[in-house]
């Protein structure tokens, strides 16, 4: 059977062609459907490394816009004195961050907000989480790379063999935010005692049962 459309008489006037006109293209922008754990296509803005500033922020640029960023979920890493909450040697703070630029250096980085964080932090800078499109493990399902999440590698220390400096913020741990859940596993396994865990920056105060760590009461303390 053929499949034929309805037309009209042939007194009826052809309606005249559409003309499409193509949008312009950004190269600023990207459409993507796998990160900030959304189903939806989005076009979000893609940003380039312009240098990172410490172990959790950076300084990115998408064609005339500059923006500071921080590392949403991790612990505020600065110099002993500059901050009340995490703190480390300045030669481990200095290599840590040469490390965070060099992992996002040449990729295509874009920002995910958090409805349940704070815009920003008490020095302005956007408080997002940083992925880097395609710079991931493969997704077994799809045969495509994934979007490497900056701070996931931070805490995991996938950013080579400098030393963990990567631990959640123990202050953000029961605001709800999405990956929360994750950077806290991250960093339980990085940071397991019963491993011999090492860091420059924080350690677990937790009780054992048995030789096995008891999560639940376990204390996060990141000032060494």
């Amino acid at each position: 059977m053929m499949l034929t459309s309805a037309c009209g008489s042939d007194t009826d006037k052809a309606a005249p062609e559409a003309t499409e006109t193509q949008p312009a293209t950004d190269s600023s922008t990207s459409e993507s459907d796998n990160h900030g754990d959304g189903d939806d296509e989005t076009e979000q803005t893609v940003y380039e490394l312009v240098e990172a500033t410490s172990p959790t922020t950076l300084t990115l640029q998408s064609g005339s816009e500059t923006v500071e960023v921080r590392l949403l979920g991790l612990a505020d890493v600065k110099a002993e004195g500059e901050t009340d909450t995490a703190f480390a040697p300045q030669e481990a703070i200095d290599t840590a961050t040469e490390e965070l630029g060099a992992l996002v250096e040449g990729g295509d980085i874009v920002l995910v907000e958090d409805p349940a964080a704070d815009d920003t932090d008490e020095d302005g800078a956007l408080l997002r989480y940083v992925d880097v499109l395609g710079a991931g493990g493969m997704d077994r399902a799809t045969g495509e790379k994934e979007d490497l999440d900056v701070a996931l590698a931070l805490i995991q220390n996938e950013y080579g063999d400098a030393g963990a400096l990567g631990v959640y913020d123990p202050t953000l741990q029961h605001a709800g935010l999405e990956r929360m859940d994750r950077y806290v596993e991250a960093t339980r396994i990085a940071l397991n005692p019963a491993q011999d865990g090492i860091s420059e920056l924080a350690y677990f105060d937790v009780e054992f049962d048995n030789g096995d760590p008891v999560w639940e009461d376990a204390e996060l303390v990141v000032s060494v």
